[in-house]
């Protein structure tokens, strides 16, 4: 069942609406294929949601210590208003967040990044050098473009140091950016489900600290340990899944059905692209179409990955199950073009980057071109209006995840084989030895400033595997500061 605590999850919101909803009815498991037809109840819980009212969302996000339940385990962790899965936010392109983040926590600062977002970086809006310590607040002010993709986003701790513990426990969410039909009106009407992935550990007196993945790990769906989803035959319904975990990669699938994806990283692709399983590494997204089969039971699970000698092991788990029954219904004919987005290999590039992935294992230290992180040294300067090709080359002996704040890019080659375009993204995963390439466009004035890129398998984070970045506009190169580190205030 759905994490529950002391604390009302919609504590200090202040203008939107919140919704959830709660399957009251048992299911029985069945693992793999039925037959016979597996009836029409589920468990499936939506994540409680906050949405944007005339073009605002105006909320408190407390971070707080909280006494939770998932499955039959019971655990003490660090979450947002008193919800292990966390609000879901919906808003729209153009829209503006206002969100005052309240640290109630007893030990720990914090901060939010908000993940996929081409947004400023500069405060107070998505810069992640802010600190709030124990007992002070932060005001955040995020405009959305008005082009900004629709699609599945999401918010989380990014704390120095402190990331991997902090998401872990329990600090990410999702965020929506609305608007996917207008974009594809074949999705109009059908079912949509938005499924937070998250996986937790506990100690023996209940206390979350850092994972440890020689041991077993719970996952859950929006805090819902092997939810059951209902679909009738032929019916098309789109899951909008994202991992928003610490460290674990997932390979999705669902026996017996085709994934049909449509969107990555909330970006719309050019065309569908048709999986039997997805690789999600952390911070992914993935929106896809699912249509129901013959009656029956079938397993939604993550098949093994295989993530390197040094990596994790990450074994095949269930995570759910799809349950096909009722009367027949007509499939979604899902057309073969989507989005029509520039093709980035034919713009012409300002230059070419090599970017290096390496660690000491043994000291759980993590290195981008031979060096561990550091706030006050600025590692990547770019002009803006400059297209950049950088080769993502994985010296190490386990994968690594590759991520960038404020922009998205395209994957052009993987080993030196080009790759077919089926548009954007902001993370994409490099195995041991192999080296990625991605072409990233520096064009948006809104990218001016200062922000990171890095792993985004936060014990590599957190062990120094990230960089700054500084986009600076040559008409105004003054435009960006050098404050490193923002201080939350006494809340008021």
């Amino acid at each position: 069942m759905r994490a529950t605590s002391r604390l009302m999850s919609s504590l200090g919101v202040s203008r939107g609406h919140r919704s959830r909803t709660i399957a009251a009815i048992a299911f029985a498991w069945v693992a793999g294929c039925g037959g016979g037809g597996g009836g029409s109840s589920e468990t499936f819980e939506s994540p409680s949601e906050v949405s944007s009212s005339g073009g605002q969302l105006t909320m408190d996000l407390t971070i707080s210590q909280q006494e939770n339940k998932v499955g039959d385990l019971h655990f003490t962790s660090t979450v947002y208003n008193g919800d292990y899965a966390a609000p879901l936010l919906r808003v729209r392109p153009g829209d503006s967040i206002h969100l005052r983040l309240r640290n109630l926590a007893q030990h720990q600062p914090s901060n939010v990044h908000y993940h996929g977002l081409e947004v400023s970086p500069k405060p107070p809006g998505d810069t992640i050098f802010v600190q709030v310590e124990p007992e002070n607040c932060y005001d955040y002010t995020i405009k959305i473009p008005s082009d900004q993709s629709t699609g599945l986003y999401w918010y989380h701790s990014h704390m120095m140091g402190l990331a991997e513990t902090q998401v872990f426990n329990g600090l990410s969410g999702g965020l929506l950016v609305e608007g996917i039909t207008e974009k594809l009106p074949f999705l109009d009407g059908i079912k949509n489900r938005v499924m937070i992935l998250k996986d937790v550990q506990a100690s023996a007196d209940g206390r979350v600290t850092t994972p440890d993945y020689s041991k077993p790990t719970l996952r859950t769906i929006n805090g819902v340990v092997r939810p059951s989803m209902a679909i009738r035959p032929g019916e098309t319904q789109l899951w909008r899944v994202g991992n928003m975990g610490a460290n674990l990669l997932y390979q999705l699938a669902i026996d017996g059905h085709e994934i049909v994806e449509i969107s990555r990283d909330g970006n719309i692709h050019t065309k569908p692209v048709r999986h039997r399983a997805t690789i999600l590494p952390p911070g992914a997204r993935t929106e896809f179409l699912i249509t129901g089969g013959a009656p029956g039971t079938y397993t939604f699970r993550t098949l093994a990955v295989n993530t390197g000698p040094d990596g994790d092991p990450t074994p095949e788990d269930i995570l759910g199950s799809l349950v096909v029954s009722g009367s027949q219904d007509t499939p979604v004919k899902v057309p073969e073009t989507l989005a029509q987005v520039p093709d980035l290999r034919s713009k012409a590039l300002t230059r070419t980057r090599r970017i290096v992935f390496s660690e000491n294992n043994d000291a759980g230290q993590f290195f981008i071109n031979g060096k561990m992180y550091s706030p006050s040294r600025d590692d990547v300067v770019v002009n803006l209006g400059s297209t950049e090709k950088w080769d993502l080359v994985n010296n190490s002996a386990e994968v690594h995840t590759f991520h960038i704040h404020q922009i998205d890019f395209q994957v052009v080659g993987r080993n030196g084989r080009p790759v077919d375009f089926t548009g954007y993204q902001d993370t994409v995963d490099i195995n041991p030895g192999e080296n990625v390439q991605i072409i990233i466009p520096f064009t948006r004035p809104s990218q001016v400033g200062r922000f990171v890129f890095h792993c985004h398998i936060l014990e590599h984070e957190d062990g120094g595997m990230m960089q700054n970045i500084v986009v600076v506009d040559p008409s105004n190169p003054a435009a960006v500061d050098n404050n490193r580190m923002i201080q939350g205030k006494p809340c008021s």
